[in-house]
């Protein structure tokens, strides 16, 4: 990789991901809810879908397209999604 400023980096591989195509698709396969204008999974303050199990968090979400909202959100899922397995492993 070579940056403005002329210094190179070397590299194995670079990845790129533009979009997440395919997640509303097994969203939508799953049963999860989205927006009225069929474009973000719809969740609630602890990033639960309407399908119990099922998280999400970041721009999957919607706006604002901030770093620091979809960390705090990852965060939240996370923490959920844990509890969430804790409690079946215990019930099972």
């Amino acid at each position: 990789i070579v940056l403005k400023d002329g210094a190179t980096i070397p590299v194995t591989g670079v990845f790129i991901e533009l979009g997440a195509k395919g997640i509303m698709e097994l969203a939508t396969h799953l049963g999860v809810q989205l927006d009225d204008q069929m474009k973000y999974i719809q969740t609630n303050k602890q990033m639960e879908t309407n399908v119990p199990g099922v998280f999400a968090a970041g721009d999957i979400c919607g706006p604002p397209w901030q770093m620091a909202k979809a960390v705090g959100e990852g965060c939240v899922a996370g923490i959920g999604a844990a509890g969430y397995a804790r409690k079946a492993r215990i019930s099972s």
